[in-house]
């Protein structure tokens, strides 16, 4: 709802390029939510002081609902975060954190599609990362928490196989998996994790990974170069072979 009142604004000019996030919210029937999203998050903080910054985005989301734009102010930067729900900026926060080390594939990169019946959609694996070679690595982003008891689910399990099995056709995929984030807290729960294979005409290492959310933002960097280090011994995985 904030992105459809800034795009009837003077502000639609800093958003111009983004008419497709726009069409998929115009779908949502928002008359009728509207009263209750902003009665019910009105309070709502994200108390993890990672996540700081999201609390302005949410602030600042708020007062556009409710046509405050005079306590915004003409900045453009003020409207450059909350365009992305918290799983999007999470998946950006992982690829920022990755090129650090890795070459990764542009997000928007059309290069395989699959079929529906009608026409055929273009798919975009959250993260590429190119090992040189043709050799890649393909992994999917998730912003929820892993269930240690059942693993992956079913349609996040279908999904990271149509990435690797279209990529195949190009690329030696030497790696594939999920990367969620894990607070630190709850990082004893990896021991459960096991490194596997996925079979799709050849053996392919199948790993699920963490990012460890810091209480402490100066533990973050930290956390970081060995999130970095993670995704780097997954390559050299010995599993498949």
């Amino acid at each position: 709802m904030a992105l459809t009142k800034v795009f009837k604004s003077k502000y639609q000019v800093i958003i111009s390029d983004i008419y497709t996030i726009k069409n998929a919210f115009d779908s949502i029937n928002t008359k009728k939510i509207k009263q209750i999203i902003l009665k019910s998050l009105q309070n709502h903080k994200i108390r993890n002081p990672y996540f700081k910054k999201y609390n302005q985005v949410f602030d600042l989301s708020l007062k556009i609902l409710k046509d405050e734009f005079a306590n915004v102010g003409e900045s453009k930067s003020d409207f450059s975060a909350f365009l992305f729900d918290i799983s999007l900026l999470f998946e950006h926060h992982i690829r920022k954190v990755l090129k650090q080390e890795f070459e990764l594939f542009p997000k928007n990169k059309q290069e395989f599609c699959i079929p529906n019946g009608i026409f055929q959609n273009n798919i975009y694996p959250d993260i590429v990362i190119d090992f040189c070679n043709n050799e890649i690595g393909v992994f999917d982003v998730k912003y929820k928490n892993f269930d240690f008891v059942n693993g992956v689910a079913r349609d996040d399990r279908f999904q990271i196989i149509s990435y690797v099995a279209t990529h195949m056709a190009k690329y030696k995929v030497i790696v594939s998996g999920i990367i969620y984030p894990l607070r630190e807290n709850h990082w004893e729960n990896i021991k459960k994790i096991k490194k596997q294979t996925l079979i799709i005409g050849e053996k392919i290492s199948f790993r699920v990974i963490f990012y460890k959310v810091c209480n402490k933002i100066e533990d973050q960097q930290q956390a970081d170069r060995d999130f970095i280090y993670i995704l780097r011994a997954s390559r050299r995985c010995k599993c498949c072979a």
